[in-house]
């Protein structure tokens, strides 16, 4: 695990697309929570024994 100082930071190790707003990056929340629903529904498939699903 490693703390980065400040947001700006994070810009050094990862893309401003694939962070979300709050964190000052460009990624919507609403994109997000469609992300998870997708990956929640694709566990059902290909889940690991005794993993929750959050949706």
């Amino acid at each position: 695990i490693y703390f980065h100082s400040s947001t700006e930071k994070l810009f050094d190790y990862f893309p401003r697309a694939i962070l979300p707003t709050e964190y000052g990056g460009d990624l919507r929340e609403n994109y997000m929570e469609d992300w998870l629903r997708k990956a929640n529904a694709d566990h059902k498939h290909h889940g690991v024994i005794g993993q929750p699903n959050f949706f």
